[in-house]
């Protein structure tokens, strides 16, 4: 879920699951994927990348059987924000 608001609204949140880009996700938008029980490392890096941050935020992920996992994506004063949600 990407959040919405002035702050990072002009950039999209690059995303990425164990290293490959597979969306580009922008202010107010969310993405949906469905993936195998597993563990997953997922990344995100802002596009265009107008602060300079190279290296993507990264998390681990282990994804069961019929559970959702959900993930806040979006921009502060400190960089991009990339955190599990418990809801």
């Amino acid at each position: 879920m990407r959040d919405t608001g002035f702050l990072g609204g002009g950039l999209s949140a690059r995303i990425y699951l164990n290293k490959e880009p597979i969306a580009d996700v922008d202010a107010g938008e969310t993405l949906s994927i469905w993936l195998d029980p597993g563990i997953y490392v997922l990344g995100m890096l802002q596009k265009p990348n107008l602060f300079g941050y190279e290296v993507p935020r990264e998390i681990e992920v282990e994804i069961k059987s019929g559970r959702r996992f959900n993930v806040r994506v979006g921009f502060s004063e400190e960089g991009p924000v990339f955190l599990p949600l418990t809801y």
